[in-house]
C-alpha cells in the first residue's frame, strides 16, 4: 500500500511523535507538542526558540515533514527523531 492509498498518519495520543508541534499563544518563541484538536493549557512544552520566527519555521518544517511522512508500509515509526 503506498503513501497516496492510505492517506496521511493520523495523529493517535498513545505515539507522541504522530502529535502535531505548535508555537506558543503569547509570546511565539515556545514549541509545544499538541495533545488535543485545539491549542490549549494541557500542551507539552518541547523547548524555547530565540525567535519567534525560528519557531514557526521548527513548527512547520517539522509538521511539514511528519504530516508528508511516506511509508509503504502500515507501522508507525515508535523511535523520536534524534533517538
Amino acid at each position: 500500500m503506498t503513501f497516496y492509498q492510505q492517506g496521511p498518519p493520523r495523529p493517535n495520543p498513545e505515539v507522541p511523535m504522530t502529535l502535531p508541534w505548535r508555537v506558543g499563544r503569547t509570546v511565539g518563541r515556545t514549541i509545544y507538542r499538541q495533545v488535543g484538536p485545539d491549542a490549549s493549557d494541557e500542551d507539552v512544552l518541547i523547548g524555547v526558540m530565540d525567535t519567534p520566527q525560528l519557531a514557526y519555521e521548527v513548527v512547520t518544517a517539522r509538521n511539514s515533514f511528519w504530516f508528508t511522512y511516506r511509508e509503504d508500509t502500515d507501522e508507525t515509526p515508535t523511535a523520536e527523531p534524534g533517538e
